[in-house]
């Protein structure tokens, strides 16, 4: 059994459980629930398929480490012979009590079995292994979450995104889930509220693409990470694929200054 702080190390349970139930026949409800909607990977939970925030408890099983929440869907979902993978968006945050504007002094380490990668140090794309689709087209998958030093207590934010290797998929819009080191839950709830509201929600206004309430170069920059990653958030003009079009209906809306 690994220590957390050799970031890889997982308990042998967890590992064995993630690896032995991507066949399973039924979605597990407390998993992030995968469907494909237009072509593009879509998030949600057992009880309501629009939900784009997550939350976990770090350390119930090994200090700063969580292997919640799953990755699920039902049969049939994604084409036999394909693979699904992380990216991770941003540098992870930690909540300061009303925003999650401050970068974390630690980064999260995500790791299945002898595969790992790490959350970047600035807003970045960063893009993870990969895992198969099981032969019945469902791809449930546990991966682990390893918060590194200096690991300090906060509620951590990590934005993420599913991708498949199948041409014909997009991958996801971006999701997030909160990881909980060592505060109290209100605290979470609280959290988790103001990303499903500030973030989650739709953008008004799309020249704003990185939401910071502002019109300015780190919206451009934030549009084509998303834009040359392929990322569903990039499809600004809504007609379902990410392109030329995009590109310059962004720039239109930027050039305008304002919504």
């Amino acid at each position: 059994m690994k220590t957390a702080n050799n970031r890889t190390t997982i308990p042998m349970l967890c590992l064995l459980a993630s690896m032995a139930t991507p066949s399973l026949a039924q979605v597990h409800g407390g998993d992030v629930i995968l469907r494909l909607e237009g072509g593009a990977i879509r998030t949600g939970s057992g009880t309501d398929p629009s939900i784009r925030v997550f939350t976990t408890t770090l350390g119930e099983v090994a200090p700063d480490f969580a292997s919640d929440p799953g990755f699920d869907c039902s049969p049939g979902t994604f084409p036999a012979g394909t693979r699904n993978g992380l990216r991770i968006r941003r540098a992870l945050r930690v909540w300061d009590g009303s925003d999650f504007d401050a970068f974390a002094p630690s980064r999260m380490n995500i790791s299945f079995a002898s595969l790992s990668f790490d959350s970047p140090v600035d807003d970045r794309v960063v893009t993870g292994f990969t895992l198969s689709v099981g032969s019945n087209g469902q791809w449930h998958r546990h991966v682990d979450y390893t918060l590194l030093a200096p690991a300090t207590p906060g509620v951590h934010l990590l934005e993420l995104e599913v991708f498949s290797t199948s041409p014909a998929i997009e991958a996801s819009e971006p999701f997030w889930v909160l990881f909980n080191q060592g505060r109290p839950d209100a605290e979470l709830q609280s959290a988790a509220a103001w990303v499903a509201a500030n973030l989650a929600s739709p953008s008004p206004c799309p020249a704003d693409f990185n939401q910071d309430g502002g019109v300015d170069g780190g919206d451009v920059e934030a549009f084509f990470i998303s834009w040359e990653a392929g990322g569903s958030s990039a499809d600004v003009n809504a007609d379902g694929g990410v392109d030329g079009s995009d590109v310059e209906a962004f720039f239109t809306a930027w050039q305008a200054g304002g919504c």
